[in-house]
């Protein structure tokens, strides 16, 4: 059935989002760049130069990656692996905290969807069309290099397209050709080298024996599997000890960059080291290194998505003449239960869901008066790295070449949440200089989109905490933790696919049918939406109980106002506990306390579904 609705375009290259007030929190979510082979070049939002890729480099809206023929490269956030293949220009047009935009340009896209929300956006643009995913599944986007042909396809999922203004459905095993003459539905063909690459990382990740001690929303966590080993160690509960040798330190053998919107960020040279440096805490135990997510206050429940962290450590300021002729910058990570105060301006509820959801327990009474330079660290003698404040500021590698401070100057040195570095242009692109990107006729391309990109912070300059916000934002973490129950356990979600992947023709399972309502009932959500705050208006219309949900989340993201306003003024209605999602979904647990992380349970994922043979040639 084909409905028929505007779509716009957005021109050329991805541009640097304009930047919300001041007071606006960041996204909670980033994307890793988690492997790539081959040559892969990327250009940071903000940044005019392309520079070769990296590997766990933290990516949000407005950065843009290239691949050359013999390139891949796989990207990962808490509720989708994407990965793309060679001759492919993809970018992320918005990043945040319910929206994964997309563009693509030029190649190939695989996307695997571990889990949508009731509230998220998941688009993907190209030159003739929009694509838009309805709920958990593998979905492919293939562009061709002329940029004249899109195909899109649904091996699980459902999913629909916006070529010419017209609403197309496109079904599981399903595919569809579209150019400028002409829209051409089609069966899914067989799994292709590109697939199969895809399916066999996709098993990497639902075998993974960490998934048992930690959340499947950390992007990363299966890289922890063969680089070290899990105990429990009381009081942290499960601890992650890596293999590394008797020198090393967190936060040691690696760089700085300095990502919009958050700031400063660490990069990690370890193959595995993503997640244990934007989440948890690090330990010593018995002399050994070892990086504790959180103690589940149930064996088996974890944090969903929890809060990104540029990185969680503390800075020492060495003036000049204190340790080197220079001023020397020192940094240490955090321990469980210390509150990391970010050197960026937040609301007192995204500093509550940043440091409940890294490192339970939190001590409250610091997190009501964070106050860096009054606490007592158990890392800082241990394992404080520091370097020149002019190699930071120019994001020169950290190991090798950091610097000794001895015991009394650590001991007065003043502690606190920021490193007042002012970052140059190389601390933006990164250490490895210049390369050759996307060619422009590719990168200027214009493609179809649904929806308008939203504005986010930026900080081009580090910002003054404030910790006066309590009265304008003191919701956030009940609004995150009724969110929590619209979204359906991933390791449930996997294993339905898992059932449902060999016969594709057959009945869905529940979840399917809960997106099919859904669809029917938003039926506009695909209109054209400069602000994006009409798609939520018109959804509002049809699920007038969620009303009180949506009024905590206008408190507590100042950015989204005007947004939030006009859909609370739509919802007079809707209540808390959402009676009618919890009908379509009985998996769902009732709201929990606004003190606690969401949370959820996690049994191991089944295993990924083989690739569809080819037909049989006779």
């Amino acid at each position: 059935m084909l409905k028929r609705f505007a779509a716009f375009v957005i021109l050329g290259a991805v541009a640097a989002t304009p930047a919300l007030p001041q007071n606006a929190d960041p996204p909670r979510r980033a994307a890793r760049l988690g492997y790539f082979e081959g040559t892969v070049t990327f250009k940071p939002a903000g940044v005019d130069d392309w520079t070769p890729a990296e590997l766990n480099r933290p990516m949000t809206t407005g950065d843009e990656f290239w691949t050359e023929d013999n390139g891949r490269a796989e990207l990962q956030t808490d509720n989708a692996a994407m990965r793309f293949g060679g001759r492919t220009d993809f970018a992320f047009v918005e990043l945040g905290d319910a929206v994964t935009h997309i563009k693509i340009a030029s190649g190939i896209l695989n996307v695997r969807l571990h889990d949508l929300a009731a509230d998220e956006v998941f688009e993907i643009d190209t030159p003739q069309l929009s694509f838009t995913l309805k709920r958990f599944g593998a979905y492919r986007v293939e562009v061709s290099e002329q940029g004249d042909t899109t195909l899109v396809t649904v091996r699980m999922g459902d999913a629909e397209i916006n070529a010419g203004g017209q609403i197309t459905p496109v079904a599981e095993g399903k595919q569809v050709r579209v150019t400028a003459a002409n829209t051409e539905p089609l069966d899914a063909p067989a799994t292709d080298p590109f697939d199969a690459w895809c399916i066999e990382r996709d098993g990497r990740e639902d075998s993974s024996a960490t998934a048992t001690n930690i959340s499947r929303d950390i992007p990363g966590y299966a890289d922890l599997d063969a680089n070290g080993n899990w105990r429990t160690v009381d009081p942290y509960g499960p601890v992650w000890f890596p293999n590394v040798d008797a020198q090393w330190a967190p936060y040691r053998v690696g760089h700085w960059v300095f990502v919009d919107p958050w700031g400063w960020t660490w990069v990690d040279d370890a193959p595995w080291g993503y997640a244990p440096f934007h989440f948890g805490r690090w330990v010593q135990v018995d002399g050994a290194w070892g990086w504790t997510p959180g103690k589940p206050e149930t064996p088996g429940v974890f944090v969903i998505r929890p809060y990104y962290a540029p990185a969680l450590v503390a800075f020492a300021d060495f003036g000049a003449g204190v340790v080197l002729a220079d001023a020397v910058l020192g940094w240490f990570p955090l321990g469980p239960g210390e509150v990391w105060v970010p050197a960026y301006t937040v609301s007192a509820g995204y500093l509550e869901q940043v440091n409940a959801t890294n490192a339970v327990p939190v001590d409250r009474k610091v997190l009501a008066h964070p106050d860096a330079a009054r606490q007592h660290y158990m890392n800082r003698a241990s394992a404080l790295t520091a370097a020149r404040r002019s190699d930071v500021a120019s994001g020169h590698p950290v190991g090798k070449d950091s610097v000794h401070v001895p015991a009394a100057a650590n001991a007065k040195a003043k502690v606190g949440p920021r490193s007042n570095v002012e970052p140059t242009k190389e601390a933006r692109l990164g250490p490895h200089g210049s390369a050759h990107g996307a060619p422009s006729k590719i990168a200027s391309r214009n493609v179809v989109a649904n929806r308008t990109p939203s504005t986010r912070p930026t900080s081009s300059a580090p910002r003054t905490q404030t910790q006066q916000r309590t009265q304008t934002q003191p919701q956030r973490t009940q609004n995150q933790q009724q969110r929590t129950q619209t979204q359906p356990q991933r390791t449930q979600n996997q294993q339905q696919r898992t059932q449902t992947q060999p016969q594709r023709t057959q009945t869905q399972p529940q979840h399917t049918q809960n997106q099919q309502q859904r669809t029917q009932t938003q039926p506009q959500h695909t209109q054209t939406q400069p602000q994006h705050t009409q798609n939520q208006q018109q959804r509002t219309q049809t699920q007038p109980q969620h009303t009180q949900n949506q009024q905590q989340r206008t408190q507590t993201q100042p950015q989204h106002t005007q947004n939030q306003q006009q859909r609370t003024q739509t919802q007079p209605q809707r209540t808390q506990t959402q009676p009618q999602r919890t009908q379509t979904q009985p998996q769902r647990t009732q709201p929990q306390q606004r003190m606690q992380p969401q949370q959820h349970t996690q049994p191991q994922r089944a295993p990924a579904p083989p690739p569809k043979a080819p037909p049989k040639k006779h």
